[in-house]
């Protein structure tokens, strides 16, 4: 079968990313804006975006509100915001009159605040405060909120390709999905974590994240078994302080399977390796531009030791997956394009033997030749009428065409 062929019944479908599809255009709050952000009117726009499945909502100093919504940022007819209310909205979302200050200083801040729906279901959201330049080269502030706690797809409702669902599930090794920001990474893991916790025989998965997004023991039909750390701060959700002890943490706790949250500097990426050389099956996210630029990018980081690395890496790599997302040709939400190489034995008898710096220009052959390549994905949402010519035009310059 064509590595590319569909999945499910309807082929049109396949790519699209339902949790970030809407069936009307994006209209502005109904609600007023108060002379002051209050946590009441605050709680009030955060269901409101998820409402219409918005990406993220942007409060910026000296600037109207603001979204990110089908890949785009929309500004709403609303006064401009103070930065005095939004150091006051900070301290109150992290408890702490200490936390605008400390960002002011050039200490950003990640925490996660939950709206309640009901009596017994809330939504989460990832946030992140940040200093920036003002008006007039004052101290400025953004806080960003990011809608998490979905429910998990599962990779046939993600349009997800059959090479890459058969190969997401290796007894050991790593799997690594990587793209940009924002290009659903950890959608594409969660869905991968949910066959195999959902799959016979049961398994035990340990998950460190900085910070968790969704709840994996919320997957419908869950046998196995999931424990979910977040590594951060203690006061602003963290469980565990850093990755490193993570890696010496999971050691003790007899997982079959682990996932670090992302693998972004040699902390990570060499606690993600370590795990997969004790016969655990890894999943990560990297931040990359491509499939076979991977493992490479991985150990640029690593100077003098990167030949050890690029070789571990090469050992101990099973499937990776690069995702983006492109805005869908209605407007109305995005599309998923995907390159993805299941390494072999035989591929990795190859990449071992070679130059490391030979290593990306065989992955990207053994990327057109056996796996899935980017613009054939591409070119088959735009034979779906599912992006615009101008996506796939930008995805064919990039890539030349080849």
């Amino acid at each position: 079968m064509d590595a590319l062929s569909p999945t499910t019944a309807s082929a049109q479908r396949r790519g699209v990313v339902e949790a970030l599809v809407s069936t009307t255009k994006l209209v502005p709050p109904g609600f007023p804006m108060p002379q002051k952000i209050t946590m009441d009117y605050l709680d009030q726009l955060l269901l409101y975006c998820v409402a219409n499945r918005v990406e993220d909502l942007v409060l910026l100093d000296e600037e109207p509100l603001s979204v990110l919504w089908s890949d785009a940022v929309h500004r709403f007819p609303s006064r401009k915001i103070y930065l005095s209310e939004l150091q006051e909205l900070l301290c109150k979302l992290v408890d702490d009159p200490g936390a605008a200050l400390r960002v002011a200083r050039a200490e950003p801040c990640d925490f996660n605040y939950s709206v309640r729906t009901d009596r017994r279901k809330s939504v989460r959201f990832r946030c992140t405060a940040t200093s920036c330049l003002g008006l007039g080269g004052a101290k400025g502030l953004e806080i960003i909120f990011r809608p998490v706690g979905k429910n998990i797809p599962s990779l046939e409702q993600l349009g997800v390709e059959e090479y890459v669902i058969d190969a997401c599930t290796p007894s050991a090794g790593i799997v690594l999905v990587t793209g940009p920001t924002g290009s659903g990474k950890s959608t594409l893991l969660d869905s991968m974590q949910r066959k195999l916790l959902t799959t016979e025989p049961a398994k035990r998965l340990l998950s460190f994240c900085s910070p968790i997004e969704n709840d994996l023991r919320e997957i419908d039909g869950l046998i196995g078994q999931v424990v979910q750390a977040d590594i951060g701060a203690p006061g602003y959700g963290g469980h565990l302080k850093t990755y490193e002890e993570a890696v010496r943490n999971m050691l003790r706790r007899n997982p079959h399977a682990v996932y670090f949250g992302e693998a972004r500097d040699k902390e990570t990426i060499e606690g993600a390796i370590f795990s997969a050389m004790s016969s655990h099956l890894t999943y990560t996210t990297t931040h990359t531009s491509s499939t076979h630029m991977t493992l490479s990018r991985m150990a640029d980081p690593f100077g003098v030791d990167r030949i050890r690395i690029i070789k571990s890496l090469i050992e101990n790599t099973r499937l990776i997956v690069h995702q983006r997302l492109l805005p869908k040709s209605d407007g109305l939400g995005r599309v998923a394009i995907r390159s993805a190489l299941n390494i072999t034995n035989d591929m990795r008898d190859e990449l071992m033997r070679a130059p490391v710096d030979h290593v990306p220009v065989l992955m990207k052959e053994y990327t057109e030749s056996t796996g899935l390549s980017l613009l054939k994905s591409a070119e088959q949402q735009f034979s779906f009428g599912n992006i615009h010519q101008r996506s796939l035009d930008a995805i064919e310059q990039e890539l030349g065409g080849s």
